[in-house]
């Protein structure tokens, strides 16, 4: 198997990963949304909503440190 075709499997692994990290930190954000917002100020559910809050961003993060990976490996390994 040559060097090119395992990078770029690796390369689409990252890009599925990325993508399917990106789509549920949106939902993510959709439901903690959702759930704030008929709190009606229930502390344990606004509680709730705010770690849904924090684990959407920390899915963002990795989504976009996942894109980057992707990037730099596509850059330096496939075109160098």
């Amino acid at each position: 198997m040559e060097t090119n075709s395992i990078v770029l499997t690796f390369i689409n692994l990252i890009n599925w990963f990325s993508w399917f990290v990106s789509i549920v930190a949106v939902a993510m954000g959709l439901y903690s949304g959702a759930l704030y917002l008929t709190a009606k100020g229930d502390p344990a559910k606004i509680a709730s909503a705010s770690r849904g809050f924090l684990y959407t961003i920390i899915g963002i993060v990795v989504s976009v440190a996942a894109f980057s990976i992707k990037a730099l490996v596509k850059s330096f390994i496939v075109t160098g």
